[in-house]
């Protein structure tokens, strides 16, 4: 059990302390609290050090927290494999069995003062005629909050701001801001740690270049001119315990490398003097040269201009040099202005919503672009030629440096235009990988390299997970090891001893925490309908307004709609739990159907899941895996059945010839069934005045009946006739495509949930989804509900098999074989599984079919079609009905009980239950 905490706004540290007395419980909703002398041990997880490379199975990892003692020091007590640590008896568990325990992750360059917006940088582009810089800063100061969380939600436990105002040390206060309290409600010397990452700062830059249009007062860029005025800022910086200084060594023709350089070396010179490191942003070859050999500390950002060379490489290393090379802020700018901005998803699901859309350039009126976004506009392929031409030379330069061993530390430039605060680092570790760097070597650059960049007494005692290392850990569901893209696969953040379950971590503001349930199944509408501009067979129904049709015909990106479903399924989860069960029915519906719509992206994509697998992620349901041996017993139980010569599946097609309905005849009957499925139904289900359905005759398609429900009550069944229509099949088809089937469940949907309740999300109905598995199970269901045995039988001989032509006193010879053949439904099931898991090919699927379900050669053909195009939904008919049959019948609703049968169905049909509420 993980233990979730609050949070709530955080104005000041001082502010927080002046009204503890008077509200404590309100100030304490910004900080999680952990109680006094707590021990938390994580077990039997696998433990990866990436600063020694070092992997322990099974892991047990001791935290304490000794809060009497030392404000906020939560410290690993031990860590190692079971064999070498116990766990301690009076310790709260946490098992991290098929997990895996990190250090938490460090980013080494952000930026506080900057949103990441597109309005946060007006020397960059000048958008103060739509918002002006003073609105901009004023949201930045507000929403610091939701930025630490972000942080926090990305795995980030400590991030270090190379450079921002002065009002950036308050910001650090606040973050590393642990209290010690003794008041009503908490233990003696309860700890409250911030909500937030540990924060390194430097305060503004000592800069070459002015920036004026930052400058409101506190300006985070500061032009020096001379080496006097170097000195006196730095000791003016020195006053704040700066954890580093920032050199923003910019190169131009009006700004050539040694002008600025003796500034460089005044301020190196003075910074060291108050034990302070100095950080230079250097993006040339010789401007990087300069910075170290003036005696700069660390290099932020990547050499762009040229390849590094082997003096440059040596210098670093005899200088012991850590270099940040922020790879993903070199494309962001860039792509921002042409409009092909490349956010991952991880971005885009845990990024600040207003901040992602304000980068959509195409929103600004045309009149208020600045020249820079027109000119991208105008020239998007220059903009990608030039993100090209950089990496071309930087990523290249990261691996030299790496393979020299010279000490890299990741970092994202977070904050810039673009560079999304949190999960950036994502994709910073993406273009790492593409210069070369292992899974091992970039999580050393985020954890144990970072935390020297970090510096100081914290940054001594994080990156690593050892024995009195400050318990910042991250844990994951799956081995980043495997594929770097793990590293986002996060289950839990534990910082400063305190635990954070994702979902805590999920109600950032402005991540639309309480939304409105409507509005998401508004947008979860449209997704679907997005989706089926990729999967002609996705949207299976829809009736809902004609201009969301229209407006998905833009063909969204399949990886903008898995981001899209993975954000509607974080919104629904911040919805406090409803008391109404319907209500509850349907957030369950809608987050499980986002889930499949997520699965069903990735097949359309191209990846394969093996049968299970695929039927789990769209259906929420498995089928049992039964053995040859199985159907063998239900065939030898039909052989006396069926005497003769040739075959059993020779003897069994020459058997029922005798029992085909004449085409001539098929409406007929057809008709006679419908009618008599429809009276019974109604007899106790009331429908709309208006709901009605046509039948249409079809060929040449792979099922043998299908209902396109049209909406407004109505219904199109199509019954293929491609193959011969058994007498059995009229009752089949009109129950379950008909009364009280498809079109009951889908009128009485639309009737009582989307007329009735507004229910917009049941106005679609999407074919690979759970809603499939109720779909047919409760249509297959239906042939027993609208017909006992006995009553369908004396139906079938006292008007079906007159009406076809056929012998009605054969009627019980024919449901004796019939009866057993219904027992081998799960042989398709075992043809489709090993055809999707690659066992066998569609000939083999055949030949199986044949063999174990009796299927003449057209027939199995046919049913191989079905499976080669729909997969893992076969399980729908066979499982789907079983599972609907055992719902009703625990709840009362048996055979002997038909009324109680027929009010549980029902109630069944018009809900938004799924196959994991009916289990």
């Amino acid at each position: 059990m993980l233990v979730d905490f609050c949070h709530s706004q955080q104005k000041s540290r001082n502010l927080l302390l002046m009204k503890l007395k008077a509200a404590p419980a309100i100030a304490l909703a910004i900080f999680a609290v952990t109680a006094r002398a707590e021990k938390i041990a994580l077990i039997n997880g696998t433990l990866i050090n990436p600063g020694t490379s070092q992997i322990v199975q099974n892991a047990t990892i001791v935290i304490l927290r000794d809060g009497r003692i030392v404000i906020g020091d939560t410290k690993i007590a031990a860590a190692g494999d079971t064999k070498t640590v116990s766990t301690l008896k009076d310790a709260h568990v946490i098992d991290c069995k098929g997990k895996f325990i990190l250090p938490g992750y460090i980013d080494t360059h952000i930026h506080f003062f900057q949103s990441g917006d597109l309005f946060t940088r007006p020397d960059v582009v000048d958008l103060n005629s739509v918002r002006p810089y003073k609105d901009e800063v004023a949201w930045i100061k507000s929403h610091l909050d939701d930025t630490f969380t972000r942080h926090l939600r990305s795995g980030i436990t400590a991030v270090v701001d190379v450079g921002g105002p002065f009002w950036n040390f308050e910001v650090r206060k606040t973050a590393n801001t642990d209290v010690q309290l003794t008041i009503a409600g908490l233990a003696q010397g309860s700890v409250v740690t911030a909500k937030a990452p540990r924060v390194a700062v430097a305060g503004p830059l000592i800069s070459s270049v002015s920036r004026p249009e930052l400058d409101l007062g506190d300006p985070p860029i500061v032009k020096i001119d001379t080496p006097e005025q170097a000195h006196e800022f730095v000791r003016k910086l020195a006053a704040q315990n700066p954890d580093l200084i920032k050199i923003w060594y910019i190169v131009d023709k009006d700004h050539p490398v040694d002008s600025f350089r003796p500034i460089v070396r005044a301020t190196i010179e003075e910074s060291h003097a108050h034990k302070i490191r100095v950080a230079v942003h250097a993006t040339e070859l010789e401007t990087a040269r300069a910075a170290v050999e003036e005696g700069a500390d660390i290099l932020v950002h990547s050499v762009i201009d040229k390849p590094v060379d082997d003096a440059f490489v040596k210098l670093l290393k005899d200088r012991h040099i850590i270099l940040c090379p922020t790879l993903v802020v070199f494309e962001r700018y860039g792509r921002t202005f042409s409009h092909q901005l490349n956010l991952t998803p991880e971005e885009k699901a845990w990024g600040n919503p207003e901040v992602i859309a304000s980068l959509d350039v195409t929103k600004i009126p045309q009149n208020k672009l600045p020249g820079r976004i027109k000119n991208a506009l105008a020239k998007p392929d220059e903009a990608l030629d030039r993100i090209k031409k950089t990496y071309d030379v930087a990523l290249p330069n990261l691996k030299t440096l790496e393979d020299a061993n010279v000490t890299i530390a990741a970092g994202t430039d977070a904050g810039n235009i673009g560079t999304i605060h949190g999960p950036a680092l994502f994709r910073e570790f993406q273009l790492m990988k593409e210069a070369g760097l292992t899974p091992m070597q970039i999580l050393q650059c985020a954890t144990a390299n970072a935390a020297k960049l970090f510096g100081g007494e914290i940054g001594a005692h994080i990156g690593k997970i050892e024995n009195g290392y400050l318990a910042d850990l991250v844990i994951l569901n799956s081995n980043p090891l495997d594929d770097i893209a793990h590293a986002s696969d996060i289950d839990t953040v534990i910082k400063n001893g305190a635990v954070y379950s994702i979902r805590s971590l999920e109600n950032a503001e402005g991540n639309s925490s309480g939304a409105d349930v409507n509005a998401l199944a508004e947008t979860y509408v449209k997704l679907v309908l997005a989706m089926g501009e990729h999967d002609a067979d996705y949207v299976d129904a829809y009736y809902g307004p004609p201009e969301w049709k229209t407006q998905s015909q833009g063909k969204k990106s399949l990886d903008a709609i898995a981001v899209e479903a993975a954000r509607l399924r974080e919104q629904l989860a911040k919805i406090p739990d409803p008391t109404d069960e319907m209500e509850r029915l349907r957030r369950e519906y809608l987050t499980k159907q986002l889930s499949a719509l997520a699965a069903r992206v990735h097949i359309v994509k191209g990846e394969r899941l093996k049968f299970d697998e695929e039927s789990h992620a769209l259906y929420d349901a498995v089928a049992p895996t039964l053995p040859e041996s199985h159907f063998q017993e239900i065939l030898a139980r039909l052989e006396p059945k069926l005497p003769g010569e040739g075959t059993l599946l020779q003897r069994y097609e020459n058997w029922r010839r005798a029992f085909v309905i004449p085409n001539e005849k098929l409406d007929a009957v057809f008709q006679l069934a419908i009618k008599a499925c429809r009276e019974r139904t109604l007899a106790h289900i009331k429908l709309p005045p208006s709901e009605n359905f046509t039948v249409e005759y079809v060929t040449n398609k792979p099922w043998g009946g299908y209902n396109w429900y049209q909406g407004n009550y109505r219904s199109v069944i199509q019954v293929n006739t491609d193959l011969p229509t058994y007498i059995d099949r009229a009752i089949d088809l009109a129950a379950h495509e008909g009364y009280p089937g498809h079109h009951v469940y889908n009128s009485l949907l639309e009737k009582n949930l989307v007329h009735d309740r507004g229910w917009v999300e049941f106005s679609v109905y999407p074919l690979f989804s759970p809603q499939s598995l109720i779909a047919e199970g409760t249509a297959n269901f239906g042939r027993e509900i609208v017909f006992t045995k006995p009553e369908r039988l004396e139906f079938e001989k006292r008007l079906l098999w007159p009406a076809a032509g056929l012998d009605p006193s054969r009627a019980e010879e024919f449901y004796a074989v019939q009866d057993l053949m219904k027992e081998l439904a799960y042989a398709t099931n075992e043809a489709a599984r090993r055809y999707v898991n690659g066992e066998i090919d569609a000939s083999a699927a055949a030949t199986w079919l044949e063999k174990y379900a009796l299927m003449d050669e057209k027939r199995a053909k046919q049913r191989t079609k079905f499976i080669e195009k729909y997969r893992s939904y076969v399980i729908n008919y066979n499982l789907g009905e079983d599972m609907v049959r055992s719902y009703i019948e625990k709840r009362g609703g048996t055979a002997a009980e038909p009324e109680k049968r027929w009010r549980e169905f029902e109630q069944l049909l018009a809900s938004p239950r799924l196959p994991s509420d009916i289990r």
